[in-house]
């Protein structure tokens, strides 16, 4: 049994999974599984030729590859290598490429919804994911933290609420530690397993 964790864009080759709360407690309550955690690899982004200081270029690095990401999602999902699994794990933008795949899914701080009615407005490749999103044979379960401003409930999954975080940055980053979120998650695997 193969689980893939395909995190929110920004979180690239140098995050470590083993340091992620979500990450150590799956191994150990599901040894049987095979965790596999998705980078984004974006070593194709351009650096630009200015003279800036260590921090400003990470920090500019940072965000073009968020935007290179972001638009890679939106635009041909598809055409990200996603490692097959039995039962996909996102959260943020890879939240969208867990949806797509017709397994099992468990998806927390999702902007899907958001980005669909955005996309609704114009001719776009954001279709392909609608139709596969609201086509799908397996279920999923939507985590929302009422704090974060880009998770959105998805009309067709089972959607979970929960409050955490002190402000919107934190509560899009709080899955990952928080322990109502990694026991509702922990859950549903077993579910999903059986």
């Amino acid at each position: 049994m193969k689980i893939v964790i395909l995190p929110g864009v920004g979180f690239h080759i140098h995050t470590n999974p083993n340091k992620i709360q979500l990450i150590k407690h799956l191994k150990k309550a599901f040894p049987q599984c095979s965790i596999d955690y998705f980078n984004w690899d974006n070593q194709h982004v351009p650096t630009p030729p200015l003279k800036d200081n260590w921090l400003i270029k990470k920090a500019r690095a940072f965000i073009i590859e968020v935007i290179k990401d972001f638009d890679a999602v939106c635009t041909k999902p598809l055409d990200i290598f996603v490692p097959e699994a039995d039962i996909y794990i996102g959260h943020s933008a890879g939240s969208i490429l867990a949806i797509i795949r017709n397994k099992p899914a468990i998806v927390f701080g999702s902007p899907y919804s958001l980005i669909r009615d955005l996309y609704l407005r114009t001719e776009n490749s954001f279709d392909t994911i609608k139709m596969l999103v609201e086509h799908r044979n397996y279920p999923v379960l939507n985590i929302i933290n009422k704090k974060d401003l880009l998770a959105y409930h998805i009309d067709s999954a089972e959607n979970y609420y929960f409050k955490g975080g002190f402000g919107p940055i934190s509560a899009h980053l709080t899955y990952w530690s928080n322990k109502t979120v990694i026991e509702k998650i922990t859950e549903k695997i077993k579910h999903y397993l059986n």
